[in-house]
């Protein structure tokens, strides 16, 4: 690579997201993704043993410290959400774990010290009025 086109070139992770959305177009997701990939960052979602690993620890780090009392009730949550139907599934992430089939139909996630919240995907899911 020539030293003015090395010179260019986007240096931190921030700058590559950056650059990737105003030079190529692409979309704040798929642009976060690859800018990670170049760190070598995110790659426990490559192999699906390291995720099953990661994934364990995401909901133990969710549940760390201020946040250990809430884990019963996210137990009884999952269980719940699980128990729906034979083909649901959870796919922990740092933050939130999703319930799915075919698309994700909720969500839990620890939200305080004191407040789980459990969210659903209503679509466009006309809700009554009192």
């Amino acid at each position: 690579m020539d030293r003015a086109r090395q010179e260019q070139r986007p240096r931190t992770e921030k700058e590559r997201r950056d650059w990737l959305k105003a030079e190529h177009g692409l979309g704040t997701n798929s642009a976060w993704w690859i800018a990670e990939r170049a760190e070598g960052k995110g790659t426990e979602d490559d192999d699906p043993d390291a995720y099953l690993q990661a994934a364990e620890q995401y909901v133990e780090d969710m549940f760390a410290g201020s946040k250990t009392g809430l884990r019963p009730i996210y137990d009884q949550l999952l269980n719940l959400g699980l128990g729906l139907a034979k083909d649901v599934k959870a796919c922990p992430c740092q933050t939130i774990v999703p319930l799915y089939r075919k698309h994700v139909f909720a969500q839990i996630k620890p939200t305080t010290r004191t407040r789980i919240d459990l969210g659903f995907a209503l679509g466009d899911t006309k809700v009554a009025a009192d």
